[in-house]
């Protein structure tokens, strides 16, 4: 699967971020990245105003080398980030990534 190559060469070309947790779904992505170098952030809604360049860079390449080798978009412009606070905050991120695959596997299957 294509997506899934891409999510799992991000380490390779960014030695500072590691990929913790991901789940593919038929309409979304979630992904749980560890950035070794950043300076915080702030939540955005659009990578345009994030403050962490960083992120916004790998998501864009990984975007891009996705829609380069499929030769369409797949995906939309803006994407939703979340800045993980503490351990507790992690293990939730953790655990709803987790879930979610079953939560819609159960919404949309009648």
């Amino acid at each position: 699967m294509t997506v899934e190559k891409y999510i799992l060469s991000i380490p390779d070309n960014y030695n500072t971020v590691s990929v913790d947790k991901y789940i593919i779904l038929p309409n979304h992505i979630h992904l749980l990245l560890s950035f070794d170098n950043t300076g915080g952030g702030m939540r955005s809604s659009r990578p345009t105003e994030n403050t962490n360049p960083q992120l916004h860079n790998t998501v864009r390449a990984f975007k891009r080398m996705v829609t380069q080798e499929t030769g369409k978009t797949i995906f939309q412009d803006s994407f939703y980030d979340e800045v993980i606070k503490n351990e507790e905050h992690y293990l939730q991120v953790w655990q709803y990534i987790e879930s979610n695959a079953q939560k819609w596997i159960q919404k949309h299957s009648g």
